[in-house]
């Protein structure tokens, strides 16, 4: 059974986020990216999510920080 995460992340970040993300990533479609997966206890918070290339968020999965950096995989891919 799924545990409650917290969703603390108010529209104003959340739109403040993705301007980031827009900026960064210009032309790309982006999605949501939680640094810490909702599958292993990250919320829908404020400092836990950014926006990155849909096709990057796709093949992180979802694996914490420390995992890709240590298959060295977040240098490949960004």
């Amino acid at each position: 059974r799924k545990q409650a995460v917290a969703n603390t992340l108010t529209n104003e970040q959340l739109d403040f986020e993705k301007k980031i993300g827009e900026a960064t990533y210009p032309s790309e479609k982006l999605h949501v990216h939680h640094l810490v997966p909702l599958s292993k206890g990250g919320g829908h918070t404020w400092g836990n999510i950014t926006f990155i290339p849909a096709s990057l968020n796709l093949s992180i999965g979802d694996k914490l920080p420390e995992e890709i950096y240590q298959q060295g995989a977040l240098i490949e891919l960004w």
